[in-house]
């Protein structure tokens, strides 16, 4: 390694788990970051042609968008609720990818934020608006730190989806 990477990687050793995951979140939303995955990304699709110049196939992923497993976190935005089905199911909307949701849920739109841990938590799902006021959410990830989702306006929360949904259909539904 260089001389640099290796004062970095003192600097980040030395880190909180906090710190640690705020710069992580920081370097994932780097433009120079995102543009050499998608260099790398690239390249590696290339190389997995096999002899006969077909890709070799892909092997299915476990969980959602994390690799390695499920995310301890999901996003689901909330249009309206279908009383026949069951659970975050009841939800109508589209599920929303955790890391760039800012993207994908529109000013005044509702989303509702699953912790998958601890399950027995009051705030396990929350109900939240989209905003562009300094507002935001913050969870307690199972590693112990403190992520924030800027531009969320809290609502409601609950152990129980149910619930959740209950609330907006009462309230907030058209």
């Amino acid at each position: 390694m260089s001389v640099v990477i290796d004062k970095v990687m003192t600097i980040f050793g030395a880190m909180d788990k906090e710190e640690k995951t705020e710069l992580i979140r920081r370097i994932i939303e780097d433009n120079d970051v995102k543009s050499i995955v998608a260099e790398t990304n690239a390249k590696n699709e290339d190389s997995a042609k096999n002899v006969r110049g077909s890709k070799t196939p892909k092997t299915k992923r476990k969980g959602g968008w994390k690799k390695g497993g499920k995310s301890p976190v999901y996003m689901k935005s909330i249009t309206g609720v279908d009383d026949t089905k069951k659970g975050m199911f009841r939800a109508e909307g589209d599920f929303v990818n955790t890391y760039d949701y800012e993207d994908n849920i529109g000013s005044g739109e509702y989303i509702i934020i699953h912790q998958r841990e601890p399950k027995d938590e009051d705030n396990a799902y929350i109900l939240a608006m989209r905003s562009h006021h300094s507002c935001e959410v913050k969870l307690d990830w199972p590693s112990g730190a403190t992520v924030t989702l800027e531009g969320l306006t809290h609502i409601y929360n609950n152990v129980n989806a149910n619930k959740v949904i209950d609330h907006y259909r009462d309230n907030y539904a058209k």
